[in-house]
């Protein structure tokens, strides 16, 4: 019996042993037995359904188009240095780039940094995608100082701080006062600004007796230099004597509108210090807001004689005073010196103190002419010379007056190291 195939009949032989045979009972063939396997279509290729039986017959139909490409599109925007362009990219993995658009070139911002005393300037120039670059330097300023001078005291070293506006500061030029007072006196050989003192009762009197103005441009004209005004003395008597010179402010204000340079002198009764403490007090208030070219004078010339000796007022107290007095004006920053006689310089102070510590206005008045300062006995410190009481001007034809010698450039010491009131601090 042979069974039908797909393609085949099916059918029975009938064999004989003499070799004879036929075929009957014949059956149709089956067919085909498909399965199917849809290929769908890509971007690029058909789609298709194969059938295959199983028989091994295999058959291909039902073809489909290829889809084509199915792009998505992604826009990169151009940047400062890389050029824009759109990609379209397919499902399928096939992808390429299009619609190519050129670099932006950066766009700069630009920052300027000033230079300061230490670091360079310079501008930076900043994109917004990042890049920078430094341009235009200009070199660090340096440190622009002001300087700000603490003056030396008898007790105290002086020095300057420069002080920068950027914060640094440093102290230098350490001085002693002794630095200052050094080489005062030039061997009477040269003589640097000629000058009177000048108290009220060197002012005419008017007819109702008070003190008539002085004639300083005039003055001026005659060959003075500088004036040593009196500026006041110790009060008395419960505050009803002495007190604040009634010419003083007056002479200072006429003295400076004449050109002339100024100092003044505080007459003392004081024999104490407790009681020239509060005599300092007293000159610091009156001082307070005026400049001054030359010292600020002591005067103790007439402390009662009978005081004078150790049995009332020591040598050493005297020192002390002194001290005490031009402690309490050189810590406001005013240059101080003192006023004294030949008498009070050989037999009542402590003489090497003195001449060693302060700076020395001497009044003596030779009949001679002679005003040699024995150096050997009292030292260099000699600033100023009292040589005569008796000075006449044109312009003051009646009233004498006290002729002085300078021997040191005192305008510019004291304006050099800011003492007087040319100091920021006062």
């Amino acid at each position: 019996v042979m069974k039908p195939t797909c393609v085949d009949v099916g059918y029975t032989t009938y064999t004989c042993a003499c070799e004879f045979f036929y075929k009957t009972d014949f059956t149709a063939a089956t067919g085909h037995d498909f399965t199917s396997a849809v290929t769908p279509p890509s971007c690029l290729d058909g789609g298709f359904t194969t059938y295959t039986c199983s028989c091994g017959f295999v058959t291909v139909s039902d073809t489909v188009c290829a889809t084509g490409h199915n792009y998505m599109k992604t826009v990169t925007e151009p940047s400062c240095v890389k050029e824009g362009s759109t990609a379209y990219v397919c499902a399928c993995g096939y992808q390429y780039e299009s619609d190519f658009i050129a670099p932006t070139g950066h766009t700069l911002e630009k920052k300027v940094t000033e230079p300061t005393c230490l670091d360079e300037g310079y501008a930076l120039y900043s994109c917004a995608c990042g890049f920078e670059y430094r341009s235009d330097s200009v070199a660090p300023l340096g440190h622009d100082f002001a300087e700000k001078v603490t003056a030396p005291t008898v007790s105290t070293m002086g020095y300057t701080t420069y002080t920068c506006k950027c914060g640094y500061e440093f102290i230098g030029n350490y001085r002693f006062y002794s630095d200052i007072l050094d080489n005062a006196y030039a061997g009477n050989a040269l003589v640097l600004a000629e000058g009177i003192d000048v108290s009220k009762y060197n002012h005419p009197v008017n007819s109702d007796g008070s003190f008539a103005p002085i004639d300083w441009a005039g003055l001026k004209a005659e060959g003075v230099d500088y004036v040593i005004l009196k500026v006041g003395s110790s009060l008395r008597n419960g505050g009803t004597k002495g007190g604040l010179e009634s010419t003083f402010l007056a002479d200072y204000m006429g003295a400076k509108a004449a050109g002339l340079d100024v100092g003044v002198y505080f007459f003392t009764y004081a024999t104490t210090v407790e009681q020239i403490r509060e005599d300092a007090k007293l000159v610091l208030g009156w001082l307070k807001g005026l400049r001054f070219e030359y010292p600020i004078y002591l005067d103790l010339e007439d402390v009662p004689k009978e005081n004078y000796y150790p049995s009332q007022i020591a040598a050493p107290i005297l020192t002390e005073m002194c001290l005490e007095f031009f402690t309490a004006l050189q810590a406001k920053g005013y240059y101080t010196g003192l006023y004294v006689n030949n008498e009070f310089l050989n037999n009542i102070l402590q003489t090497e103190n003195m001449i060693e510590l302060f700076e020395i206005w001497y009044a003596r008045y030779p009949s001679s002419g002679d005003l040699t300062w024995d150096v050997e006995k009292y030292g260099a410190h000699l600033g100023m010379w009292q040589y005569s009481d008796k000075g006449s001007f044109e312009s003051v034809l009646e009233i004498p007056f006290d002729l002085n010698y300078a021997y040191k450039d005192y305008p510019t010491l004291i304006k050099q190291y800011g003492f007087n009131g040319y100091s920021t601090e006062n």
